[in-house]
């Protein structure tokens, strides 16, 4: 029994990928299957850059597949008689649309801003074939919700706790098949993903066609918040000095820590100073940001709206 790790790359997020992918070689255990799908049309310079630290999966079974080798919506980043199709809307349906390439029965879809402070082998998350999940407040709104429930036909209620629709997040891949095939082909679901709801979350419409077959409880395990393995997080926020300090301050200190995530714009958002402090941090645990030409880019890019 295996469980592999997915992840939904694009251009944009280069330096993220890299730094996921110090880290894997660093913490993640030997042999485990990873599955990078590319999010671009014109995948060469992704492919370039990427080729600069793909030996980082070395210890791995790496598999790299590019967006166009999934049927879906006229994607990525295409304009459809619909509406724009976003390369993150793009983004939601491949982490479900892996399931139908992967044969193991769960996976662990994470995110290329998400990366490793401490040894992690996902097979140790899943026990007699259910994965474990992670609770926390609902942070998608209820008209979200609403929208799903009222295409699919359901009566389920809001919920105000849930399962964490952030990543990393395990996945079971026959539930998300099912939820595939009711639209008739991955095609079809993806034709409907794209129009169901203005605001859209993949994960919030997995937890939901969870509930409706069984409940959460029928295909993962609860793990309790003592337990936590993917936090702390860093935002860009309105308070972002006090939540930097406080990253900074808890980075690691959590035994059972294993993930950490700093989003592209946080990462932009850094001060010299604190961009450098960082950079000491992990260095701590092994890694080596390199995020220089990135935040120049970012702050140019800021400069000119």
């Amino acid at each position: 029994m295996t469980c592999p790790l997915v992840v939904v790359a694009c251009n944009r997020d280069i330096p993220l990928l890299e730094l996921q992918a110090q880290s894997i070689y660093k913490y993640l255990t030997p042999g485990t299957n990873i599955y990078i799908i590319v999010n671009e049309l014109d995948t060469d310079r992704w492919y370039n850059e990427f080729a600069k630290f793909q030996h980082l999966y070395s210890k791995h079974k790496l598999t790299v597949i590019p967006a166009s080798n999934f049927d879906i919506l006229d994607s990525p980043k295409a304009s459809t008689k619909y509406r724009k199709w976003a390369g993150w809307d793009t983004q939601q349906v491949l982490k479900l649309a892996i399931a139908t390439v992967i044969e193991d029965e769960n996976y662990l879809v994470v995110d290329c801003q998400n990366f490793l402070v401490s040894e992690f082998n996902p097979i140790d998350y899943v026990i007699n074939g259910k994965s474990f999940y992670r609770i926390s407040n609902m942070t998608m709104p209820k008209d979200t919700w609403q929208d799903y429930t009222s295409e699919l036909g359901l009566s389920i209620d809001y919920p105000e706790m849930c399962m964490s629709i952030c990543t990393p997040i395990f996945l079971n891949k026959s539930l998300v098949e099912s939820l595939i095939n009711r639209q008739g082909s991955l095609l079809g679901f993806s034709f409907w993903f794209n129009k169901v709801a203005k605001l859209k979350s993949e994960f919030m419409l997995y937890l939901l066609w969870a509930e409706e077959n069984g409940g959460i409880d029928k295909h993962h395990f609860l793990i309790n918040e003592l337990q936590d393995w993917a936090s702390p997080y860093l935002r860009d926020s309105r308070t972002f000095k006090k939540d930097f300090s406080s990253y900074l301050e808890n980075l690691g200190k959590h035994k059972p820590h294993k993930w950490t995530s700093i989003n592209f714009r946080a990462w932009g958002d850094l001060s010299d100073s604190q961009y450098n402090q960082l950079v000491v941090k992990l260095q701590q645990f092994g890694l080596n940001p390199n995020f220089e030409s990135f935040r120049a880019q970012y702050q140019l890019t800021l400069s000119s709206i």
